[in-house]
């Protein structure tokens, strides 16, 4: 192997996932998409990928978040940002 491809450290992903509460139901939108979209997760499961990953904890719900993601506003700047 290359020297550049050794390193003395092991690989970590940039986001922390220890403090996820997997108690709870939560929603991943994935990054690479024309629109945003939100898929439910059930509680349980550990979502490791490069989506981005919302756990209700606040004032907003899980469903308030889809609705807002569903939403003209986001489709169209989703649409607008897309390549």
């Amino acid at each position: 192997m290359a020297k550049r491809g050794r390193q003395g450290k092991a690989w970590m992903p940039p986001e922390s996932f220890h403090a996820l509460d997997l108690s709870r139901e939560s929603l991943i939108v994935p990054r690479i998409a024309k629109t945003p979209r939100a898929v439910r997760v059930p509680p349980g499961v550990l979502p490791i990928n490069h989506n981005l990953s919302i756990v209700a904890g606040g004032a907003a719900t899980l469903g308030q978040v889809e609705e807002a993601l569903a939403s003209a506003v986001a489709v169209d700047a989703g649409l607008r940002a897309t390549p």
